[in-house]
């Protein structure tokens, strides 16, 4: 495999690698002592090129553990824990609580995994800060599509929360979120698989590869996940996104 690799389905094709991020600006709230994580994953930050992050993935007696972590600081920043099958949702925490006894938000999906929403873990407080639809194809040609939707900040910070994709389905409230799909890959006939440009990003094939673009400009990268190792993938993303939603969207795609 090249260095750029190829992905059945989700595949990459060779560029230039993104020039860093103003890290002054993205990381101030992560260099206080005690740091601000929470503050940090719940803030859209303004960069013109994508936050570099990764998500870890460790398998345990109970389930499986994930570990959100900022690259440029080799700083976890969010644990997630899967209970074993049949769980209908992620418990979300920051680092301290590595068991996950008492999280914070929740990623929960339906029956069939196909639609996921993140949310406060007091369900008092209601509402989607984000929700994933998957259209899944059984043809290796045909690559899935993602929906992904967004509150607007006015909405966020007027409490005003929706059920996303409920509002979404019935065209309702469409003022209160904006809407996002995974950027469509380029059908390669020699290889026989779909192909995207990480920017170097991602080395290895991978169904759960994609990048999320908006409606009105499809050549700007807003979020990208891919795997980098076994059980290691990239996560790369800039405003609209938080890193707490950017971290939902790309937990949605393990299941």
């Amino acid at each position: 495999m090249s260095k750029h690799g190829k992905t059945k389905s989700m595949g990459l094709v060779a560029a230039q690698e993104p020039q860093p991020t103003e890290s002054e600006d993205v990381y101030a709230l992560l260099r206080e002592s005690p740091p601000n994580i929470l503050e940090w994953l719940l803030r859209e930050h303004e960069t013109k090129t994508l936050i570099k992050c990764r998500v870890d993935r460790e398998r345990v007696d109970d389930g499986t553990m994930y570990t959100f972590v900022v690259e440029e600081l080799s700083m976890p920043v969010m644990i997630v824990k899967q209970r074993k099958r049949g769980s209908s949702h992620m418990a979300m925490t920051l680092p301290g609580d590595r068991r996950v006894e008492k999280p914070l938000y929740t990623l929960r999906h339906n029956r069939r995994a196909t639609e996921f929403a993140l949310q406060h873990a007091e369900k008092s407080k209601g509402g989607d800060l984000a929700a994933v639809n998957y259209k899944l194809s059984d043809r290796d040609d045909v690559p899935r599509q993602i929906l992904v939707l967004l509150p607007t900040v006015e909405a966020r910070f007027k409490e005003q929360l929706l059920s996303l994709l409920k509002s979404y389905h019935a065209k309702k409230e469409t003022d209160k979120y904006v809407a996002f799909h995974n950027k469509e890959p380029v059908w390669r006939e020699d290889i026989k698989a779909n192909v995207l440009n990480f920017g170097g990003r991602v080395k290895k094939a991978s169904m759960k590869n994609f990048q999320i673009v908006s409606d009105d400009n499809t050549d700007d990268v807003l979020m990208q996940f891919g795997r980098c190792a076994k059980d290691s993938f990239i996560l790369d993303f800039k405003a609209p996104f938080c890193p707490l939603q950017a971290l939902a969207v790309a937990l949605s795609s393990f299941n």
